[in-house]
């Protein structure tokens, strides 16, 4: 389940006004499994979904066995999302 990430208001943000923190310094980052036997939309919906929700930064997480030539269509098929 995605939640709207919110890093100006709420807990975070409450929490560095209190230090005198910036919480724009802060990276907010979420990881996403990649399966490489369901397919690349599985991944871009995922990666699509947290940027929507406000993450800063998606780290892919890919399994040991993957093939380097799975690689350039995966970030083909991220592309558009930068």
């Amino acid at each position: 389940m995605l939640v709207r990430i919110s890093l100006r208001s709420g807990y975070l943000g409450g929490h560095c006004a209190a230090i005198g923190r910036d919480v724009n310094e802060i990276t907010c980052s979420v990881n996403v499994r990649v399966d490489p036997d369901s397919g690349l939309e599985p991944v871009v919906t995922a990666a699509a979904a947290w940027r929507d929700a406000g993450a800063d930064l998606v780290i892919l997480n890919l399994p040991h066995h993957v093939k380097p030539d799975s690689l350039k269509p995966l970030a083909e098929a991220l592309t558009p999302l930068a």
